[in-house]
């Protein structure tokens, strides 16, 4: 792998974690910040890999209506960072419970964050490497390399 692609795939790694982070935050996605801090990425060989957190799939895709009730002891501590809480502590397990089988039966819509911005940043990438490439090939042709 020549230097130049390697220094375009390091790039755009960071960018698309970067962009990533930004997009939970403008969706108003982050309660603890435990999955934008997740979010990761390396560059193997010739690919990008992203990561983060497990939950990062439910945010994206959302979850459908009619499944199980989700943990209620998550949604405690959601419910405790964004300080709604009952008078007493069963009434506040009585709220998640709620919260829990409203999400069960209606669902939560997704946001998409993950594939809206892969796609926005694949044709920038794309025609990087391609020029990369291009002088990687002019380099060898003229004696360059």
């Amino acid at each position: 792998m020549s230097e130049r692609l390697a220094e375009i795939l390091e790039k755009y790694k960071n960018t698309i974690v970067a962009q990533l982070k930004s997009r939970i935050i403008s969706e108003g996605k982050v309660a603890t910040g435990d999955l934008e801090k997740s979010i990761t990425g390396i560059v193997e060989g010739t690919s990008i890999s992203i990561f983060a957190s497990e939950y990062w799939y439910v945010v994206n895709y959302g979850r459908k209506p009619g499944k199980k009730m989700p943990p209620i002891r998550p949604i405690m501590e959601w419910m405790k960072i964004k300080r709604i809480e009952g008078a007493t502590k069963k009434q506040t397990k009585s709220i998640a419970w709620v919260i829990a089988k409203k999400i069960g039966d209606e669902g939560i819509p997704g946001t998409n964050f993950f594939w809206e911005t892969i796609n926005s940043i694949v044709p920038l990438i794309t025609k990087d490497i391609e020029q990369s490439y291009l002088k990687d090939i002019n380099d060898q042709i003229n004696g360059n390399s």
